[in-house]
């Protein structure tokens, strides 16, 4: 079996240096933004409304911890033309660190899956924030796509005349393809995992919980550079008889 080598081996460190090429993170915004609105325009909408944490990393280059990917009070919208708008929890923190949204980020309006009751109205005043910046954009008869959302607020959505389609499957398809940038970036993630194995594989001997194997692949991971370390999904180590199929997807005091 033959392997093209060129394509397979990481290429760059995990740090940014002056002296040598290696992940241009503008291009990357660019291009992923690029092919977003490219998708947006070929599936025939307006916009879609991100909630989805990867999306609104996708289309505006920003983040803002795993902490928060559950909450549901930060979106964006990415127009088929147009910069992209983020509602964040700290504008003024995301104009410092991520300038190029620096004219483009508010607070948002958020239920927050329901922690805010019906009562107080937030969905309503969600919906008119999103309808003026429809208008703002031009295009508030035009179809607008949704990744995820908590259903008063899309009926709120409804209620001030919006059109609400499905917006998921186009930013699945722009994500599809990868960039250089992305690729080199796989490469380096694949690196990280392997050498996080190799810890795994040292600690192995009778005893050894599987918590244990878990904290020694996320302690690894995020000395490396790690982001996210699969979110906050442990890393599954399965000892003994939890092996065989069907197997558990979470990890437990179980001793090697």
């Amino acid at each position: 079996m033959k392997y093209n080598r060129p394509r397979v081996t990481a290429s760059w460190g995990t740090m940014a240096k002056d002296w040598e090429r290696g992940i241009d993170y503008q291009r990357l915004f660019n291009e992923r933004l690029k092919r977003a609105q490219d998708a947006i325009r070929f599936a025939g909408l307006g916009a879609v409304l991100c909630f989805n944490f990867d999306n609104i990393r996708y289309v505006t280059g920003t983040h803002i911890g795993e902490w928060a990917r559950d909450k549901f009070m930060r979106y964006a919208l990415c127009p088929a033309d147009g910069p992209p708008h983020l509602w964040d929890p700290a504008p003024p923190a995301k104009r410092l660190s991520s300038p190029w949204i620096a004219d483009n980020v508010a607070a948002p309006i958020s239920t927050m899956q329901g922690a805010l009751p019906p009562f107080l109205g937030v969905q309503t005043d969600f919906a008119r924030q999103i309808k003026k910046a429809l208008v703002h954009y031009g295009i508030a008869n035009e179809p607008i796509g949704i990744d995820v959302m908590e259903l008063p607020m899309l009926r709120a959505l409804e209620d001030e005349g919006i059109e609400v389609v499905d917006g998921q499957q186009a930013l699945l398809d722009a994500r599809e393809i990868k960039t250089p940038d992305e690729i080199e970036l796989l490469k380096l993630a694949a690196a990280m995992v392997d050498g996080t194995y190799v810890d795994i594989c040292k600690a192995i001997r009778p005893g050894t919980r599987e918590n244990e194997l878990v904290a020694i692949a996320h302690d690894r991971l995020f000395r490396m550079g790690s982001g996210g370390s699969n979110a906050l999904i442990p890393f599954p180590v399965h000892a003994g008889g939890r092996t065989r199929t069907p197997s558990p997807t979470a990890s437990s005091s179980r001793a090697t």
